[in-house]
């Protein structure tokens, strides 16, 4: 049950951002770094992980909850860490394609991520990294990444 909470819901607010400010063309700040009524009008979305912890909660020992509400805390973060990073990488390539460094840096940050897109094919999807580098070759970063991101059966 408790594995619910392994699932990167960062992105969920980071376009809750965007939706609530439609025309601003920069990215999305970070959660903590929100002025204190946009962070508000957001957490009222619903963030999953918030959700999440009001339904199964309850499997926790009450002592176990701050070290477990510390531990989401750092996960969300470093999710959300992540996602940013990727925004970043993703608009610098955009607005420069031609240059291989912004593009291998956009595929590394969207491995990390572990985004897809639909196959140009369209035999199922591809990995969003893939699909940025076509025939170029993968570095060993990102290969590490992709195998990362891969499904495993146990």
């Amino acid at each position: 049950m408790l594995a619910v909470f392994r699932l990167n819901d960062a992105t969920f607010i980071r376009a809750a951002w965007f939706v609530k400010h439609p025309t601003d063309a920069n990215i999305a700040p970070l959660l903590a770094a929100m002025p204190g009524p946009d962070k508000s009008d957001l957490q009222k979305l619903g963030l999953p992980r918030v959700e999440w912890e009001h339904r199964y909660g309850g499997f926790l020992d009450d002592g176990l909850r701050g070290v477990f509400a510390y531990q989401e805390a750092d996960r969300f973060r470093s999710f959300e860490a992540q996602a940013w990073a990727f925004e970043q990488a993703f608009v610098s390539h955009q607005l420069d394609p031609d240059n291989e460094g912004l593009r291998m840096g956009a595929a590394l940050a969207a491995a990390a991520v572990g985004l897809f897109v639909s196959s140009p094919h369209g035999a199922g999807r591809v990995s969003l990294a893939e699909s940025l580098l076509g025939v170029l070759p993968v570095s060993q970063d990102l290969a590490q990444q992709l195998a990362a991101r891969k499904l495993r059966l146990l």
